[in-house]
């Protein structure tokens, strides 16, 4: 029987940073094999990025939170969005913070022949796992991200990377 008043220990601040470690090699690596792949459409591996978030926003995306959830500031995001107008890919609607960010028809039909051609080049990557081995993993790291936004779930603008954190407690 299994002791419920015995809590697990807090993750350390060194497990922590180790698996930080490794999600940012993994990140560099998937990057650099997605960027490479979205390099013969025309696309940077930020527009590509870009992309993938809206295609997550059915009803589009203001600027600002287009922007904090590419990591960027607001006039990079705004930058990204104007070089992508111009080739068709969203649209912009109205002015400043309120803006939206939308696909274009184009945007929708790029994106979705990206996510076949980028995605069967990672699959190509990430052929040395098992099916079960990449659901595994799936499923850990949504939980590590669920983790991560529920600790980061307060309304500031400012990118979380950049805000202050306190030491937690396993949330189990």
């Amino acid at each position: 029987m299994r002791d419920d008043s015995a809590a697990e220990p807090p993750v350390s601040p060194a497990d922590a940073w180790h698996l930080a470690d490794l999600v940012g090699a993994c990140y560099v690596e998937v990057a650099a094999i997605a960027g490479e792949a979205a390099r013969p459409h025309g696309l940077t591996l930020g527009e590509l990025v870009a992309l993938a978030i809206l295609a997550q926003q059915p009803d589009g995306v203001s600027q600002s939170t287009w922007a904090r959830l590419q990591g960027v500031t607001r006039q990079r995001a705004h930058v990204v969005t104007r070089s992508m107008e111009a080739r068709g890919l969203v649209r912009g609607e109205g002015r400043g913070r309120d803006s939206l960010v939308r696909f274009t028809a184009k945007g929708r039909r790029t994106t979705e022949s990206l996510r076949e051609s980028v995605g069967a080049v990672l699959a190509d990557a990430m052929a040395g796992l098992s099916p079960a081995r990449l659901q595994d993993t799936a499923e850990l790291l949504t939980g590590l991200l669920g983790s991560l936004r529920a600790d980061n779930s307060d309304s500031s603008e400012e990118p979380s990377r950049l805000r202050a954190r306190q030491p937690r407690t396993n949330r189990g």
